[in-house]
């Protein structure tokens, strides 16, 4: 098994799109509760230091599948 930090990897790609001007960031998050659990407490954090609310309305949940991907 090999496997990412699913906490630093939402920081860091949420940070990334905070640096490059972007200010309305939404997180679409699937049926693998403990991994949306993780990659929302990263992107809340990354928010959280750059001083940008968290809004509800921005949280997306989709079933797991390539349709939904897509």
């Amino acid at each position: 098994f090999v496997g990412i930090d699913e906490v630093e990897a939402a920081y860091d790609a949420v940070s990334h799109l905070i640096l490059k001007g972007h200010r309305s960031i939404g997180l679409i998050h699937g049926e693998c509760y403990a991994l949306g659990t993780l990659r929302r407490e990263g992107y809340c954090r990354a928010l959280k230091e750059h001083g940008i609310p968290i809004r509800e309305e921005f949280f997306v949940h989709r079933p797991s599948s390539v349709e939904y991907g897509y």
